[in-house]
């Protein structure tokens, strides 16, 4: 899992811009229910996914809060 906090900082930073820009662009902050469930057993599946934490290994972010950003990616692609 990443817990190097400088790391961690910076990818929270981007997903901020990232939210910022999404709500500029489109109006809109959060993803529908379908999207978040959809992301959310992806992660499920994923190798890097801590069931524990509900964190995933790869970026550090806890995937209850980032799947429901509609501007969020998984750092691996795979949503």
């Amino acid at each position: 899992m990443n817990n190097n906090p400088v790391k961690m900082l910076f990818e929270l930073a981007g997903t901020a811009a990232d939210v910022i820009t999404e709500y500029k662009n489109k109006g809109g902050i959060l993803a529908d229910e379908e999207k978040t469930e959809s992301r959310m057993n992806i992660c499920a599946d994923c190798k890097s996914f801590d069931k524990v934490s509900s964190r995933c290994g790869a970026c550090g972010c806890f995937m209850k809060v980032k799947v429901r950003l509609m501007a969020s990616s998984c750092p691996i692609s795979k949503w």
